[in-house]
């Protein structure tokens, strides 16, 4: 006895375990979820950032509202839903296009932090090694040496602590604005 199977590819799948997508190769339900749980985890990764790293990169319209509604929330229930739901637009959306250019912004921030330690520390050297100034001059020419030269000036003369932050501030300011130019 012979039995036949005819198949029907336009017809929605009776086996919830598997699930065609067009031109691929079926995915199992477990792949699925963790699909699903690494888009709510990218998703969550979103509603850390500013509103304005949100705009900086570039997503729709619709996911923008989501997180700012997930920002807006209080109750921890209301921001578990949230996540689910800001999970499920990006199903819709190319994950790995928004995880590219949150690791380029993340990157972009991480070198402000580089160079913000650096000027903290040429702060330091500079107020403590007189020869630090040339050092710097040589490393970065682009520096005005009779400006630094002024400000530490300033500092070494002044005694008044408010008046003393300040100046150090100002000093960093400066050296952080020669390192961006470098």
């Amino acid at each position: 006895m012979q039995c036949s199977v005819s198949i029907r590819l336009d017809a929605p799948c009776e086996n919830h375990l598997l699930t065609m997508k067009p031109d691929t190769e079926p995915t199992s339900k477990s792949s699925q979820k963790r699909e699903a749980t690494r888009l709510q985890q990218l998703g969550k990764r979103l509603t850390e950032l500013t509103p304005d790293q949100l705009q900086a990169l570039e997503l729709p319209d619709l996911l923008l509202h989501a997180l700012g509604e997930h920002r807006r929330f209080s109750s921890r229930e209301a921001k578990r839903r949230q996540l689910q739901f800001i999970g499920r637009i990006m199903r819709e959306i190319d994950g790995d296009e928004i995880v590219a250019r949150l690791d380029e912004l993340q990157g972009a921030s991480a070198q402000s932090k580089r160079i913000h330690h650096q000027a903290e520390q040429w702060r330091e050297r500079l107020l403590h090694d007189p020869d630090a100034l040339t050092q710097f001059i040589v490393a970065y020419p682009k520096t005005n040496p009779q400006q630094m030269r002024q400000q530490l000036m300033k500092i070494h003369g002044q005694h008044d602590p408010k008046h003393l932050t300040r100046l150090r501030r100002e000093l960093f300011r400066s050296i952080k604005l020669t390192l961006e130019r470098a």
